[in-house]
Formats: C-alpha cells, sequence, structure tokens
C-alpha cells in the first residue's frame, strides 16, 4: 500500500515576497517602519550618488584645470622665446641704416676690418650689405659717408659731402668674381653730378684700396660716357679695355659707384623694383 506524502513535507518555495514578509512578522515592524527604512535607504542612496557624481565632476574638473595650465604655459614659453628672438633680432637690425635696396644677406663689419670684406663667404648670385660700425669710448655708432672715406685717407670735397644723405650702403655682388658697390641717396643731383666730374681725375686712385683696384695711371684717367640698359653712365676703362670704374645716377636720387657693368645692372633691376627699393 503506498505511503501518503504528507502536504506539510512539500517544502516552499521562497521569494522575495515571502521573504520580506517572514522579516516583518519576525521584527514586528509596521508599514510606517518599512516606508521610514525605504526613505531612509532613499537618501543614503542619493547622498551616495550625490557624492560620487561631485567627486567624479571635482575629478573632470581638475583634469580640465591642469590641461588648460598646461596648454598656457606651453603658449606662454612658446610666446616668450618668439617673442624674445623677434625682439632681439629688431634690436640687432634697426640699429643699421636701412639698406637703399634689399640684400640677400646683412653682416655687420667694423670699420677697422672693412678692408677684409671681400674674405667673406658670398654664395654665387648673392647680393651682401654690410652696414659699417665703429666704436667710441665704448659706445658703437654706424659710420656715415665721411668717416669711412677719411678711414681710407679720402677727402671728398666738401660740394659733393654736402649733396649726399649722410648714410650710404656698401655691398658686395658675386658672380664671376666679387664686385663691390656703394650705394649714396642724392641730396641735390646737379651739385653732386658737378662734384663727381671734379672727383674723376683723383676717383681712381681715391677707390683702389676700397674696390681693390690695380694698374691705374694717374696720367690716363679718362671717363667716357656709356649708356647700359637705357642709363647713363660714366666708365673708367683700363688698358685692355675693360671696365675698372663706374657710377650712374638713377632718377636723380640714387648714385651708384662699382667696379662692373653686370654689378651695376644687378643694382638697376633692384633699385627699379618696389620689391626691393626701401625708400
Amino acid at each position: 500500500m503506498e505511503k501518503k506524502i504528507k502536504k506539510n513535507n512539500i517544502p516552499k518555495i521562497r521569494t522575495f515576497k515571502t521573504d520580506a514578509s517572514e522579516y516583518i512578522k519576525r521584527k514586528n515592524l509596521s508599514i510606517l517602519d518599512i516606508a521610514s527604512i525605504q526613505t531612509k535607504k532613499n537618501k543614503y542612496d542619493a547622498l551616495k550618488s550625490t557624492r560620487f557624481q561631485k567627486t567624479r565632476n571635482f575629478k573632470k574638473i581638475l583634469l580640465i584645470i591642469i590641461i588648460i595650465l598646461f596648454l598656457s604655459s606651453g603658449v606662454l614659453i612658446g610666446g616668450f622665446f618668439i617673442f624674445n628672438k623677434k625682439n632681439h633680432s629688431k634690436i640687432q637690425t634697426s640699429f643699421f641704416p636701412k639698406p637703399i635696396i634689399a640684400a640677400d644677406k646683412t653682416i655687420e663689419v667694423k670699420l677697422n676690418n672693412v678692408k677684409n670684406i671681400f674674405q667673406t663667404f658670398i654664395p654665387v648670385n648673392n647680393f651682401f650689405y654690410f652696414p659699417i660700425t665703429e666704436e667710441i669710448n665704448g659706445n658703437k655708432k654706424n659710420v656715415n659717408i665721411k668717416d669711412f672715406f677719411n678711414y681710407f685717407n679720402v677727402n671728398l670735397s666738401p660740394e659733393l659731402l654736402d649733396s649726399l644723405k649722410n648714410n650710404f650702403m656698401l655691398a658686395i655682388l658675386h658672380t664671376s668674381q666679387k664686385w663691390p658697390i656703394l650705394i649714396f641717396r642724392v641730396k641735390s643731383y646737379e651739385r653732386s653730378f658737378s662734384a663727381m666730374l671734379k672727383w674723376e681725375k683723383k676717383m681712381g686712385d681715391d677707390l683702389k684700396n676700397i674696390f681693390k683696384i690695380e694698374n691705374i695711371e694717374k696720367s690716363k684717367v679718362l671717363f667716357i660716357d656709356k649708356e647700359i640698359k637705357n642709363h647713363d653712365t660714366r666708365a673708367l676703362f683700363d688698358q685692355n679695355g675693360k671696365i675698372i670704374l663706374i657710377y650712374s645716377f638713377v632718377n636723380q636720387k640714387y648714385l651708384i659707384i662699382t667696379t662692373n657693368k653686370d654689378a651695376i645692372i644687378k643694382v638697376f633691376k633692384r633699385i627699379s623694383s618696389a620689391q626691393y627699393l626701401n625708400d
């Protein structure tokens, strides 16, 4: 005879609801107590969530501040070096007289070392400007026309000095060789042209040390008119018909003196271009 399975021996299935009911009975809790516990739990969860959110937000803000400080410091440091470089460059270049025509490079030369500028490395087809300075009692100054020529024991006439502006440009153009060039701004074309004609008798001898001119015979010094690229020039030739000295007035505003036809043509091109002319 089969044994009957008692109903009380079948285990009940546990659920969250049954567990909660038993817990309430065991603790003798009322609905108000349950509501109070739930309220406290909600407040705790809300407070925990708020604290977590605040901590998270604080970390985000701190990270943003660090990034901003890092970027700002980089910008400030970079800006300092750029400004310092520009400012240093400005101080160094603004001291010199502005070149009459733009050069490929500017190299300062001391007056007592000006004779050695031909030893400077100059790439072919480059045009270098050499502002001349000297120190007097510890103070550096730019050398004017009179002081420059006096250094070479050349006494320019008062008429010529008075007809030219004080600042000038000493340059070298490198083509087949290095050609020296002097460029002056003219105050009075009539007076400077007259003074140049008078200086022609001595010009070759006076400029031979500046321009490294050789084999000049004083008795045979004779300048002649020569048109080059639609510009009137006065040129001195050697016994082989080679130009050893040439000068020209451009637009009655500039006086150019050099030793080579290619050099004076180069100056003509630059002085007629707004890209190169600094006036």
